[in-house]
């Protein structure tokens, strides 16, 4: 099987300069199967020392760093927090940009910065809360550290989102049935009256 390789514009300007003393694919067979026998011969280590057992049992030591933080969970604690305190004028404020901004196209994340939530807990007091885990992802098994948080940011922020515009579809569905019932009662009302009758003095 035939594999193609990058090589540096510099590295491959050097190489010219030795061929054809040197066989440039023989080199890259070599380098090749010195590292996956390093590879093989690593995992047989592994597994002959028992290291399986001991990285179990580091994962046991760090359970709550190296299991994601439930950043939906969160999300919903903190709308709720959030729905069960806001007044009128903030609510109104939130619905309008809201609008506004998914208009535009904007992602949630962009979206929930913009508007700005005004009480209680918000993503960055969560991340700050988990930064061990963040770190842990970071350091010991070599995640990268900005998709972690725009990863967690995401989550938090579609959930935060899915659960208030939830609130306010209720809200919309309570309103609608409320205004249905008042105008039952003003149409009931209009069947009910008497009819008008003429005064005497009109007579």
């Amino acid at each position: 099987m035939r594999l193609g390789i990058n090589v540096p514009n510099d590295l491959l300007s050097r190489v010219k300069g030795i061929r054809p003393q040197v066989n440039v694919s023989q080199i890259c067979r070599e380098a090749l199967e010195h590292r996956v026998v390093l590879n093989e011969r690593a995992i047989e280590r592994v597994q002959a020392d028992g290291m399986d057992r001991e990285a179990s049992r580091l994962a046991q030591s760090v359970r709550n760093q190296l299991i994601e933080p439930d950043w939906e969970g969160m999300a919903y604690d903190d709308a709720r927090d959030w729905v069960s305190r806001v007044n009128p004028g903030d609510w109104e404020f939130f619905c309008e940009n809201y609008d506004t901004f998914s208009q535009e196209g904007l992602a949630v994340t962009h979206i929930y910065d913009l508007i700005g939530i005004m009480e209680g807990k918000t993503f960055w007091d969560r991340w700050v809360e988990n930064r061990e885990w963040a770190t842990n992802q970071f350091r010991s098994l070599g995640y990268n550290y900005s998709d972690l948080y725009n990863n967690a940011n995401y989550d938090y922020c579609r959930a935060w989102f899915g659960y208030v515009i939830e609130v306010r579809r209720k809200l919309a569905e309570l309103h609608n049935s409320e205004y249905d019932r008042i105008m039952a009662e003003r149409a009931n009302k209009l069947l009910s009256r008497q009819e008008p009758e003429v005064p005497l003095q009109l007579k």
